[in-house]
């Protein structure tokens, strides 16, 4: 197992371990926290770049090592519901918006994406 985001990384500080929930990890690898598109497929291309490949009579460049980029996608929105007040506390008659702290509501979403490609799989 090599880190291709991490090239330079030992070998022996990468290791397949089962959590005590049973999840399959593998832990010791380089994680990227990307802020955009642009930024995540920089990544995908340096990894990309450190792969093993060499020459079949399908592909001159075909890929020696199967490889797997994991995307992780977080979405966090946060909505705040806007009420009319006066002064006195009783409904506006200007229209001047105020926004309700205790009445905020958020969602949290998140999408997980395994990218795979194996070794010699011109065929497929």
């Amino acid at each position: 197992i090599r880190d291709l985001l991490s090239p330079g990384r030992p070998k022996h500080l990468i290791a397949i371990r089962e959590s005590p929930d049973g999840v399959i990890q593998v832990v010791g690898l380089h994680a990227e926290a990307c802020s955009s598109a642009t930024h995540m497929l920089r990544c995908l291309n340096d990894g990309s770049a450190q792969r093993t490949t060499g020459a079949t009579l399908m592909n001159e460049q075909s890929s020696r090592s199967h490889s797997i980029f994991t995307l992780i996608l977080e979405q966090h929105v946060q909505r705040r519901r806007v009420v009319d007040v006066c002064e006195g506390g009783g409904p506006a008659s200007s229209g001047d918006e105020v926004p309700n702290p205790s009445e905020l509501s958020s969602s949290y979403r998140t999408a997980k994406f395994h990218l795979v490609d194996l070794a010699g799989s011109e065929r497929a």
